[in-house]
């Protein structure tokens, strides 16, 4: 029975991950805190701290230096390395790279021991 669950939950967690929205809708909030707007997290680049957000339909692109410390602290967020692209990464076709993030969010996870 133990294997089973061990062969079954990272299975589980990769399909629930694979399942969910794959955009990571939020409120941005300014660095000043006076201002702030609905998003979803396209992509963010650690190596030359890019932001990039889908905002009502148009993808936009700018510094991390313009938003709040709570949305840096969930950009660099280390638990969740398939929301942003490694800087030297190459763009792979959305599903494989999609595929590819969950494997290594898994792998990453079971290191970890969060998952056995």
């Amino acid at each position: 029975m133990k294997a089973l669950f061990q062969t079954l939950a990272p299975v589980c967690l990769a399909i629930t991950i694979l399942a969910s929205n794959t955009a990571h809708a939020r409120t941005w909030t300014s660095a000043d805190g006076k201002s702030n707007f609905e998003g979803d997290l396209i992509g963010y680049n650690a190596a030359t701290e890019q932001v990039t957000v889908n905002r009502g339909g148009q993808e936009i692109t700018f510094d991390q230096k313009l938003l709040s410390d709570k949305d840096i602290t969930f950009l660099n967020n280390p638990l969740f390395p398939a929301l942003r692209p490694s800087p030297t990464a190459v763009q792979e076709p959305p599903a494989k790279s999609k595929f590819l993030a969950v494997v290594q969010t898994v792998r990453q996870l079971k290191e970890l021991s969060l998952l056995t």
